[in-house]
């Protein structure tokens, strides 16, 4: 099982892509009014969103960026004549299931559902951005966490985080702490994968990227080494703590 929390060795190359994916997610939250203001004009000047175009011979999905204007992509291997869309993000035909303009491998048109985007379901599996699941019991399936960037769910059987199976998580004693780390009795999750070492009982996740249990401290998945949990504390929300013996910048002493 493959696991997080490798010591940290901070350098001028830059964090993990992940600490770079937070960051960029917390700086467009703090753009939201002015994206909102640009696309109530893009709105009021006549601009559509996302559809399906049928031309008899081909299928596109199409949307409108402001970078470029009215973006097409054809569907790979569809039967224009009997393509139905679904909504304006899921579409199918005789063969096949498509999710904007993808195959979606293995799902069933006949049986296809559609749930809050970006999941759909048949009568087998269930469908995340296009991909399957594998849902081992679609009886007892739940989601617990779902978003544009990431997906928690689960069954009496299994734990899921986005297209991946947790393998070994307790289903019974799993909980959601924030989009992208989860726990139960045994482990703490970051991005699906046990964060190693962590103690889920405590463990407590602190501003600037920070998160400490009673042994170690980490920066975004990082082990932050030599750090004393006991008296670690984020300072202020930029990456930035301190504990009885030093100060750190990301998992770096300063």
């Amino acid at each position: 099982m493959q696991r997080y929390g490798r010591r940290c060795h901070c350098s001028n190359n830059g964090q993990h892509f992940q600490t770079e994916y937070i960051k960029r997610t917390s700086a467009m939250k703090k753009g939201l009014k002015l994206i909102v203001v640009l696309l109530a004009a893009a709105l009021t000047t006549g601009c559509s969103g996302p559809k399906y175009v049928n031309d008899g011979s081909n299928v596109y999905h199409s949307y409108w960026t402001f970078s470029f204007g009215t973006v097409r992509h054809e569907l790979p291997d569809v039967d224009a004549s009997s393509f139905r869309k679904v909504n304006s993000w899921l579409g199918r035909d005789k063969n096949h299931v498509y999710y904007e303009d993808k195959l979606v491998e293995g799902a069933d048109p006949a049986t296809l559902k559609a749930k809050k985007k970006p999941l759909c379901a048949d009568s087998k599996d269930y469908y995340y951005k296009g991909e399957a699941l594998h849902v081992a019991d679609m009886g007892t399936f739940q989601v617990l966490r779902m978003d544009d960037s990431h997906l928690w769910a689960k069954d009496r059987q299994n734990v899921y985080f986005d297209n991946m199976t947790i393998s070994g998580a307790d289903v019974g004693t799993f909980q959601v702490i924030k989009p992208y780390e989860a726990k139960d009795r045994m482990h703490v999750y970051y991005f699906g994968k046990p964060l190693d070492g962590a103690d889920p009982s405590t463990y407590t996740i602190m501003d600037g990227g920070y998160a400490k249990d009673n042994r170690h401290v980490w920066y975004y998945g990082k082990l932050v080494e030599g750090a004393d949990a006991a008296t670690f504390r984020a300072v202020g929300s930029d990456g930035s703590g301190m504990d009885k013996n030093a100060r750190y910048k990301g998992c770096s002493k300063i």
